[in-house]
């Protein structure tokens, strides 16, 4: 890494994830966009709401026809803030070949820059 790469690291949105990482691990790693790695720079919480929205659109097809109110109930229990809101959002993943980047450009913006910019 030269001084120009290390200034735009430093001046980064993830700048502060990397010395996060770095302090709690001790290796100096930095990922280039696009890789799946950056994925650990993102908070516990944020990487768990992904994966259920991932989650919730691969069963987002057979929900379509749940109609009792006791697995509506669970469903919204199971998955918070993401049952029902998931059919608003289902139409945008049909024929994406990465529904998780499509994923985090739509409902997770600071972390979509954070791994892919």
């Amino acid at each position: 890494m030269d001084l120009t790469e290390e200034r735009a690291l430093v001046s980064s949105s993830y700048w502060g994830k990397v010395r996060d990482a770095f302090l709690a691990t001790g290796t100096f790693e930095v990922y280039p966009k696009d890789d799946p790695r950056r994925f650990a720079y993102l908070d516990e919480s944020v990487r768990r709401e992904i994966d259920l929205w991932l989650d919730a659109l691969e069963k987002v097809d057979a929900w379509r026809t749940v109609v009792d109110s006791a697995t509506v109930r669970q469903l919204k229990t199971d998955y918070p803030g993401i049952y029902p809101d998931i059919f608003r959002y289902a139409a945008y993943f049909v024929g994406k070949k990465d529904a998780r980047r499509q994923l985090m450009k739509l409902r997770f913006p600071e972390a979509y820059d954070l791994c892919y910019s």
